[in-house]
């Protein structure tokens, strides 16, 4: 996964990757698909920056 290479610290942690939509609601991002739908909400918003969050799951 492309994340723990970015974050080793993150290989022994179980962990998700989310961002906030339109609406502000927090979805997740566990597939190709997800980062798609990602990418054109950034896009409907207008911005070319997308945040995202990794979160720690305890």
């Amino acid at each position: 996964m492309e994340v723990k290479k970015r974050f080793p610290e993150l290989e022994h942690h179980k962990f998700r990757v989310v961002y906030d939509d339109t609406e502000d609601n927090r979805l997740p991002i566990s597939s190709d698909d997800d980062l798609r739908a990602c990418m054109a909400e950034s896009t409907v918003k207008g911005g070319q920056l997308i945040k995202m969050y990794v979160l720690l799951d305890t």
